[in-house]
């Protein structure tokens, strides 16, 4: 497997780089740098020869800012445009993650999902994290604190299984997080709406248990059950100092394909750590690496 990383030459582009190579880095894969060029169809005047070695050297460009000792290739991707360069890559070759930059747009040391993130986060073959502008400049950055939205539903199940491989490979901690709405109705006695919200907070704390104790002996989990708005929750523990934030895509659009819902479509444009979103997955696979049933079957 490998990580494959969108580069056009913007300082963006080297954001991902940086991402991407922490990210490969982790998990002992190779970097592939990928620039998209446009088919002599869209560029009127240029072969296609001259389109794909303009991209070659772009891509060697952000390949050369990978850090020493990681290997990292480049290449040069044809497209109708950046995202569908990406997607068709990666449809073919089945990377680990496809890593992008932020928007231009954006804020400095924020994640602002750009055109491309969102048309990969629309259809995306497999997961997708979006780097926040600067992120190559941050001094001395690691995967140590990995934190997972989780709220019982399959999707993020499957962002547990992932963001837990991630934590034992770099040998971080997982911070598993859920944000409790209160049970409110205006017709509804305070009374009644305390006893509801009680009840829904000792079944969510029991998922919470559950999840936490899914992940390999080898992971150290804990759990966080916040009341409020689930934007809000996410992003106050990202701010805490999260290193990574993974979620689930949403339970609806096509298998196997990114498609994202309200909440991870604020999260992406807030949140001030790499936020790693994890495609729908036919079924969850306990067996996977950073699971519990996995220390058994490799004992």
């Amino acid at each position: 497997m490998t990580m494959l990383v969108g580069y056009d030459g913007r300082l963006e582009g080297r954001d991902a780089v940086a991402l991407g190579a922490l990210l490969a880095r982790a998990m002992d894969e190779p970097l592939v740098v990928a620039c998209v060029h446009p088919t002599p169809e869209t560029a009127l005047g240029r072969t296609e020869a001259e389109l794909r070695a303009k991209a070659e050297r772009t891509a060697a460009e952000g390949a050369a800012d990978a850090p020493p000792g990681l290997e990292a290739t480049h290449i040069a991707v044809p497209g109708r445009s950046a995202a569908q360069g990406l997607h068709d890559f990666a449809e073919e070759h089945g990377p680990t993650a496809v890593v992008v930059g932020s928007s231009h747009r954006g804020p400095l040391g924020r994640v602002i999902a750009g055109r491309v993130a969102s048309r990969l986060f629309s259809g995306g073959p497999c997961p997708v994290a979006v780097a926040p502008r600067g992120f190559a400049r941050r001094p001395n950055v690691q995967l140590h604190s990995i934190g997972v939205g989780f709220d019982d539903s399959p999707e993020s199940w499957n962002a547990i299984q992932r963001a837990a491989a991630l934590g034992v490979a770099c040998g971080g901690t997982l911070r598993v997080i859920h944000a409790l709405h209160p049970v409110i109705a205006p017709p509804m006695a305070p009374e009644e709406s305390e006893r509801l919200t009680r009840e829904l907070r000792a079944s969510r704390e029991l998922a919470l248990n559950r999840a936490s104790a899914s992940v390999s002996k080898d992971l150290h989990a804990e759990t966080a059950l916040l009341v409020g708005d689930p934007v809000l929750v996410l992003e106050h523990e990202a701010n805490r100092g999260l290193d990574l934030l993974v979620l689930g895509a949403r339970g609806y659009g096509p298998l196997r394909r990114v498609f994202l819902g309200s909440v991870s479509t604020e999260v992406v444009c807030h949140s001030p750590c790499p936020v790693l979103v994890v495609p729908r997955s036919v079924k969850f696979d306990p067996t996977a690496g950073g699971m519990a049933a996995r220390d058994q079957v490799t004992a």
